[in-house]
């Protein structure tokens, strides 16, 4: 479910339906990958967004590509963290 939400946020998708910058949807990426209970969990969305190994109409989302250059190293400690 954490995969669909941070997937369906891409601003390439959502843009015409809403009004959030850049750094507000980067906010929401980093609040559902923080509320990742443990590493395995982490991983699973992480690996679940950038490979899309027998998901049909799926695009590889690079989670870095979402995020500003703060938010970059917020997420950088947050793996580290993680994994």
């Amino acid at each position: 479910m954490k995969v669909n939400l941070i997937y369906d946020m891409r601003s390439d998708i959502t843009d015409w339906v809403d009004d959030y910058t850049d750094e507000q949807r980067g906010e929401a990426v980093l609040t559902v990958l923080k509320s990742a209970r443990h590493a395995e969990e982490f991983k699973k969305i992480v690996v679940g967004l950038e490979e899309v190994k027998g998901i049909v109409n799926r695009d590889r989302v690079m989670l870095k590509e979402l995020l500003t250059t703060g938010q970059s190293s917020e997420f950088d400690v947050l793996k580290r963290r993680f994994i």
